[in-house]
């Protein structure tokens, strides 16, 4: 007899199968609830506010978009709203993120926001639309997203456990 015939074998290889698709599932679904879902609320919620923020530049200009932005960065949120205003000339009108990529590319970055307080620098990781105004200035629009990715860390380093 084929230890491949045998019971224990097949029920063996029947509970590493059923234990894989149910972990697949487990970790999927979390990545999915934790992870994905989050990252795409907050997309719409950062295009939605490029949208109002295009229309109050148009209307006021920069000053009342310099306004706008000052107070959304005030609102309480669960996400940190964070932004960057740089005029045509490249030099920086408004922003609470030390940096940004100095040339505009893609619409959706996910940048390094760190802060500084107290002398000591506070890693933060920000998922930021990047918005070209007609007349050259931009408009980097986005939120803190380090508790997502920290779970997404987690998510990583528990698979690679796992496997």
């Amino acid at each position: 007899m084929s230890w491949t015939k045998s019971f224990s074998f097949r029920l063996t290889l029947t509970s590493l199968v059923i234990f894989t698709i149910s972990s697949a599932l487990m970790f999927g679904s979390y990545y999915i609830y934790s992870v994905y879902a989050p990252k795409r609320s907050i997309q719409r919620a950062v295009d939605r506010d490029v949208k109002a923020y295009e229309q109050i530049y148009a209307i006021g200009g920069s000053a009342a978009l310099v306004r706008a932005l000052n107070v959304r960065e005030r609102q309480p949120s669960r996400y940190a709203n964070l932004h960057a205003f740089i005029g045509p000339d490249g030099r920086t009108i408004s922003a609470n993120i030390p940096t940004w990529p100095k040339v505009s590319g893609q619409k959706w970055l996910t940048i390094e926001a760190d802060v500084y307080a107290d002398g000591v620098e506070y890693d933060r990781l920000a998922f930021v639309r990047d918005k070209r105004f007609p007349n050259n200035s931009r408009l980097l629009l986005g939120k803190d997203i380090d508790q997502i990715d920290e779970l997404e860390e987690n998510l990583q380093e528990a698979i690679l456990w796992l496997l």
